[in-house]
């Protein structure tokens, strides 16, 4: 979600800023000490850091460290339920003593709904700050290569050839003039071309200017200035980003100078320098995305110095390596409980509560009383148990996967409603398996003090099976076991007709009620309805009874067709009903022709 995204993306910039500090007050000694090289391959580690919003926690402790990111749930859009036999759910699930639960977590955020507000703002500054640059790149480069024209002469372009060999660069770089350029620079990243100004240059400094530029090209400069562009756009509201960017860009500039001077003389090297502050005098100002150079006299004065006078410096590899370390280390592990209150499972379902710890403590003791006299007593939401890493993350996974089935639904549906409010993966206490109980309410729900009940076996993550228990009261927990009675033997009713038609049920997916994946994924809400409409229109069978509320629905594996089975006192049916693509149905006007029936069977009693 983008809450989740944004809380990430503020982690990292937060905690990386708390490395940046110390190396900005330590610039001094890190440009006399290290080369520009090594500062360069700095600064992109911070960037490609920013960048992933993810944040690492080490366990520290078999009860509640988990490992996660903003992409670390396990989506089972696509999965395929798969039919249960009848008696799965007495195996699954026996009875057990009343269960007790503990205190919630206190939620780690006071203002959620302020959240909302805060990543949307995050969100469109982001866009606005990229698309202001690259408006102003693009209106640059159009600007200056319309304004240019091919003005080489044969000394010159003979020039250009002989430089490019000698750096071994292989693809042909056109040249333009141009009288709006204040300096020369490289514009376009997959189709460069290098911008001259109109001005009168010597073959010595035009030799200076093209191996400066060719040096940038070669680097892929161009390329890690749109590297720090976007890391800028995503933490424009970080200033040390925007003072790391350019720095960044300095050092672009110093490395550049570094690759052309590797092992030059010093009169070689003032010459060098002579050229480039005679150039940059003419700049006021630098064209973005490009190898363009403007900047303050006082950088000028310090790129100069490191021309003719270059001091002595240390291998920038071991500091690197430790910086990068520490990186790691602090977006990871500088608040490691953080991390159970970052996750994002947690942080949804503390965004959808808005509910203090006493109101959530009093929704679970309310869950307790639906869940007494049943045969799943025995269960407990899992976050309130002791469990191993491996079981804590299986079960969180399984619970945000069919979340994500859920939130599928638009935001005004009821069903949708079942993500907004407190929901629970229950899990039995004395025996940890690879299925739990779902609880969710709707709104009317919460009025009336009821939970919807979910059972899930998620021991194969690629195929959620489900089964919807229906609605369990408080204090009568009988009723939820009379729920599973009759859902067995409608299982085994379905399963005994399913044979009668030869009809092999393991190729198709419940779609019984609203609640179940292949539902969802088809978009067959109204499936229900669009079958009675026309069962009632059907001649040969009008004497039979269809009870949309108790229909065994299936929907093929793969997407195309279904069946409904039926009995009633007259006999048993099989009818069989196309599933249209959504875009189909979108153009189908009347109920009963979502879901066209395509062939019917009867057998008589």
């Amino acid at each position: 979600m983008l809450e989740n995204l944004f809380v990430q993306t503020l982690s990292v910039s937060v905690q990386a800023t708390l490395l940046l500090l110390p190396l900005f007050f330590a610039d001094r000694w890190l440009t006399r000490a290290f080369p520009s090289q090594a500062r360069c391959f700095l600064w992109l580690v911070f960037s490609v850091r920013l960048l992933i919003p993810m944040t690492f926690a080490f366990p520290l402790s078999a009860g509640n460290a988990t490992m996660q990111g903003s992409a670390g749930t396990i989506s089972s859009s696509g999965s395929q339920v798969v039919y249960q036999q009848p008696d799965v759910l007495s195996q699954a699930f026996p009875a057990s003593p009343v269960p007790t639960f503990d205190a919630p977590m206190e939620p780690f955020y006071e203002h959620l709904p302020l959240l909302e507000g805060l990543a949307l703002v995050w969100v469109m500054g982001s866009i606005c700050f990229l698309l202001t640059h690259i408006g102003f790149y693009l209106f640059h480069i159009r600007f200056l290569k319309k304004s240019a024209e091919s003005g080489l002469g044969p000394e010159q372009s003979i020039l250009l050839e002989q430089v490019r060999k000698d750096m071994h660069i292989r693809r042909d770089i056109p040249v333009r003039i141009s009288s709006h350029a204040e300096g020369p620079m490289i514009l376009g990243l997959f189709r460069p071309v290098l911008i001259l100004p109109q001005m009168k240059l010597t073959q010595q400094q035009l030799t200076f200017i093209f191996r400066h530029e060719l040096a940038h090209y070669r680097r892929h400069d161009l390329l890690m200035k749109w590297l720090f562009l976007f890391a800028q756009s995503v933490h424009w509201f970080n200033p040390l980003v925007h003072i790391l960017a350019k720095k960044a860009n300095l050092d672009l500039e110093n490395a550049c100078d570094d690759t052309v001077l590797k092992g030059k003389s010093r009169l070689y090297r003032k010459e060098y320098g002579t050229v480039l502050l005679e150039v940059l005098t003419e700049q006021s100002h630098r064209v973005p995305l490009s190898t363009g150079f403007s900047g303050k006299k006082k950088e000028m004065v310090r790129r100069f110095q490191n021309i003719v006078h270059p001091s002595p410096k240390r291998n920038g590899h071991v500091l690197i390596g430790c910086i990068a370390v520490a990186l790691v280390l602090l977006t990871s592990s500088l608040n490691p409980a953080s991390a159970q209150a970052l996750n994002p499972s947690v942080l949804s379902q503390l965004k959808a509560t808005h509910t203090t710890p006493e109101e959530q403590a009093a929704t679970k003791a309310l869950l307790a009383q639906c869940l007494e006299g049943s045969m799943f007593e025995n269960y407990q939401p899992f976050r309130d148990l002791p469990l191993t890493d491996e079981n804590y993350q299986r079960y969180e996974q399984a619970e945000e996967s069919y979340c994500d089935l859920l939130r599928k639904y638009p935001e005004n549906s009821q069903v949708y409603e079942y993500t907004s409010n407190p929901y629970f993966l229950l899990v039995d206490i004395q025996s940890l398996m690879s299925n739990g109980i779902f609880c969710c309410q709707t709104d009317q729900d919460r009025a009336e003090g009821c939970f919807r009940m979910i059972w899930m076996d998620f021991s194969d993550p690629t195929s959620l099976q489900v089964t919807d228990l229906g609605i369990a009261y408080p204090n009568k927990g009988r009723y939820l076991n009379e729920n599973i009675q009759f859902i067995q033997q409608q299982s085994q009713q379905a399963y005994n007709i399913a044979t009668r038609f030869g009809i092999d049920l393991s190729e198709y997916q419940k779609a019984y009620t609203g609640m179940y994946p292949a539902v969802i994924e088809n978009d067959a809400i109204n499936l229900g309805w669009s079958i009675q409409e026309q069962l009632k229109r059907l001649g040969p069978y009008k004497f039979e009874q269809f009870d949309r509320a108790h229909m065994m629905a299936y929907i093929h594996n793969d997407s195309t067709q279904g069946v409904i089975l039926n009995a009633d006192r007259s006999g048993i049916y099989a009818h069989y009903f196309e599933v249209p693509t959504i875009d189909e149905r979108n153009q189908r006007k009347t109920l009963e022709s979502q879901f066209p029936i395509i062939r019917s069977e009867c057998q008589s009693s």
